[in-house]
Parts: C-alpha cells; structure tokens; sequence
C-alpha cells in the first residue's frame, strides 16, 4: 500500500522555503506580480463572478505559475537553477548533495511535460468551477428551487458512491509532479491505485494550506483596520497580498508532494530491489 509520512514531508516543505527564501523570493517575485495584474484586471472590469472570463485573464498568471511549480520540483530534488521571466536565475551553493537525474526523459522533456500537465489541470479545474458556477446562477436567475425529494437507501449509495470518486480524484490534481520528475503518470497511478493514498495527500494540503489562510486573514483584517475600505490603496494592497498568499501556498504544496511522492517512488523501488 502506498503511503508517506505527509507530516514530514510538510515540515520539510516549510524548512527549505524558509532556509531558501531570498533564492524563491527572487524567482516567485515576477510570477506574485503578474498574478497581482490580472486579480486588479478582473476587479477593474467587475467580472468576479464570472469564472470562466476570470479564467481567461488569470491565464498569464497560471503560466507562470506552472512554470515555477515545475522549476520547484526540479530544484527541490536535483537542485536545477529555475526558468522564470525568461532567464534562468542561478541558485545559490549549497552543502545538501542532490541527487543526479537519470531517467528516460531528458530534464528539458521533463519540464515540458511538467508544465503541459499542470497547465491542463489548472484549466480543467477552472472550466468545471466556471460551469458549476454559471450553472448555479443561471438556476438562482429563474428562482427554481430544488423539488423534495425523500431521502432512500439508494440515495446514500449514490453519495457516498460520490465522495469516494471525489477522494479518490483528488490525487489527480498533483499528477504533474511525477511527469516533472521524469516518471509516467500512468505507472505512478498503477502505484498508487489504493484509496488511503488520498488521504495522505489531502492531509498534506490541509497541513500547507491552513497556516497560510490564517496567516492571510490576519494580515487582511490588519490593512482593513488601517486603511479605510475600498480606496485605491487598499484594493492594491489586499491584491498584493493574495497574490503573494497564493504563491505560498503553491509552493509549499509543491514542495511538500514532492517530497511525499519520492517517498512513495522510492519506497516502492526499495521492496522491488529487495525481492
């Protein structure tokens, strides 16, 4: 069965963020402002609330956030310098020896395929928020109210039937990582075909992800008590620093996955080698 230590694999993520953070400040910088350009594009032309036309703005966002993610997972474990903004930023000397890429690919396939994946996960996440999202205005729009309907032992079925599809889909989402690291994404699902893995990862988001929401909240409620609601400064500044929240947040989450799915590779390579 797979599984990784996701508490160690988090702890890990939040360390080399910190030990390297003038090197990421540096290379998430360009991908922070151009997130913060299209957040004020979407706010300037009010069409928050219109996922799939926010989508389309965000895309030079999420470009380069594929792009620093997949730099990530390639730095973490080989120490590759990261491509953004169109040059290459050296990385600075370290005395951890990295591992040496030797898998099929070669490391530029590797980052081509890396960033292919995750861009088509972000945009299909995006378009099934987008149409979920249309789809419930347009029910809210003609005031149609869902009809009773009485709850049976085929209607638990379907939604607990539901909520294991929906578990077990949330792996899907980090696929790129294993592309990016020079595996196939069939082979890695082969590994990973048991249930409990999913939990492991959504425990590994949960633990990258809260810290940063509260950390978030405090800082917004912080600039709301110091600078009046609304004013052209204050829509600046709560951008800038959702933007840099979200980057956070990636991140670490890409940093952490990283780490847990080497372990299950490895591991996994190990019991093979031993038998």
């Amino acid at each position: 069965m797979a599984s990784f230590d996701f508490v160690d694999a988090a702890a890990k993520s939040y360390e080399l963020l910190w030990r390297e953070r003038s090197y990421l400040v540096r290379v998430a910088a360009p991908v922070v402002f151009v997130k913060m350009a299209c957040m004020l594009a979407i706010h300037v032309l009010y069409i928050e609330d219109q996922f799939l036309l926010s989508g389309l703005i965000k895309l030079p966002g999420f470009i380069l956030e594929a792009i620093l993610a997949v730099g990530l997972i390639r730095y973490v474990l080989y120490k590759e310098p990261i491509f953004i903004a169109g040059r290459s930023i050296t990385a600075p000397e370290t005395r951890t020896p990295s591992a040496r890429y030797a898998g099929p690919m070669s490391p530029t396939q590797c980052v081509q395929a890396g960033f292919a994946m995750y861009l088509l996960i972000i945009l299909c996440q995006t378009a099934f928020a987008g149409w979920f999202n249309d789809y419930a205005a347009m029910l809210q729009a003609q005031d149609m109210k869902p009809v009773p309907i009485e709850p049976t032992i085929w209607h638990a079925m379907i939604g607990l039937s539901l909520l294991w599809v929906g578990v077990w889909m949330f792996r899907l989402g980090w696929l790129y990582i294993p592309v990016a690291m020079g595996y196939s994404f069939t082979a890695f699902l082969r590994r990973i075909k048991g249930l409990s893995v999913s939990f492991y990862i959504f425990a590994t988001w949960f633990i990258c992800t809260l810290p940063i929401l509260i950390l978030y909240a405090g800082v917004v409620n912080i600039l709301g008590l110091a600078i009046p609601e609304g004013v052209g400064i204050d829509i600046v500044l709560n951008t800038a620093v959702a933007a840099a929240a979200e980057i956070t947040m990636v991140a670490l989450q890409v940093v952490a996955m990283t780490y847990g799915i080497t372990e299950i590779l490895s591991s996994d390579d190990q019991k093979k080698s031993e038998q």
